[in-house]
């Protein structure tokens, strides 16, 4: 193949791959880099138990009080999928140096650090996994329980909007807002 029976762009990009030092090399940014830290925050980490599955959280907050001590109410982050893990958004923790109370994400039953017991199938042992009324009715509850939240925003993104919707109009939630 020559790069005359190519078109100027295909021609551009293979020579850049066959030039490229890096190219066999290729590593995936972190989320740090590409968003570094506005402010100091901690990450209080832990697990809920839920129908015999280990649902893991990540709880941010800004580590000095913000000038005015204002602060928002908590946001709780629910990842697309499904199946994604949270990883994705943690961009959105940033919120937290921007006046959020604190930034919560987990990763819903079966996906990241949540998985399922080794040895077990989704489909066989877990088919409520696939509900998304599960989420909705018993995942996303029982951890704004675990929380102590009385008020709280939700943002979603993909699957996670269709939990957040779910949810909202499930728990008739007035005191925060739904953000899709």
């Amino acid at each position: 193949m020559t790069t005359s029976s190519l078109d100027f762009p295909r021609a551009v990009l293979y020579f850049l791959i066959l030039v490229s030092p890096s190219a066999s090399k290729w590593t995936q940014w972190t989320c740090d880099e590409l968003t570094p830290s506005l402010c100091d925050l901690s990450v209080t980490k832990g697990h809920v138990s839920i129908n015999g599955i280990r649902v893991k959280y990540w709880r941010y907050r800004r580590k000095q009080p913000l000038l005015g001590g204002q602060f928002l109410l908590p946001l709780i982050a629910l990842h697309g999928g499904p199946s994604w893990p949270h990883g994705y958004l943690l961009p959105l923790r940033q919120l937290a140096c921007r006046g959020t109370n604190e930034v919560i994400f987990y990763d819903q039953a079966g996906c990241g650090e949540s998985a399922l017991p080794e040895g077990s199938n989704a489909t066989v042992d877990y088919p409520h996994l696939l509900r998304p009324s599960y989420y909705s009715d018993v995942e996303l509850p029982t951890l704004v329980r675990h929380w102590k939240l009385d008020q709280y925003h939700i943002i979603g993104h993909s699957w996670g909007t269709i939990l957040a919707q779910m949810f909202s109009i499930l728990s008739h939630n007035t005191t925060g807002f739904l953000l899709p």
